[in-house]
């Protein structure tokens, strides 16, 4: 089970892809799924970006189709949905009140943030109706 992954893994062209994404939806949020491998202890993270659709700045939205595609890419590379991942223009990589009150409490699943004033990542999962911080290495 993914949730019990002892470490979180991004490789850095991962990271590079997300500030890549950033820059190009700036001022808007890029935004994507989130797909894992378990490695012995580690959960190496894959990225699948996603349109964001939402109208209001400061949010994401990532159409069902889209999310449909991508589930579907994600079993084909034998890999398991495990979370998402959205920029924040000019916010800390800190989940949002918005993303708080969003968010469905799935202790399995991740939320990365990139920050794009301050160029920070966090990895997040919401339990108990909260954020909590997971800590994450290079791959």
């Amino acid at each position: 089970m993914l949730r019990q992954a002892a470490e979180v893994r991004i490789p850095r062209m991962t990271l590079a892809r997300v500030v890549a994404l950033a820059s190009a939806a700036f001022p808007a949020e890029a935004c994507g799924l989130l797909a894992a491998k378990r490695v012995g202890r580690f959960l190496d993270i894959v990225l699948y970006p996603a349109p964001n659709v939402a109208i209001a700045r400061g949010s994401f939205e990532i159409p069902r189709a889209a999310i449909a595609t991508i589930r579907r890419r994600i079993g084909r590379d034998g890999l398991v949905l495990c979370g998402c991942f959205h920029s924040h223009p000019s916010g800390p990589a800190r989940p949002s009140p918005t993303d708080s009150r969003l968010a469905r409490t799935r202790p399995d699943f991740l939320w990365l943030i990139y920050s794009a004033s301050s160029q920070q990542i966090g990895v997040f999962r919401k339990s108990n109706g909260r954020f909590t911080e997971v800590p994450w290495q290079y791959a």
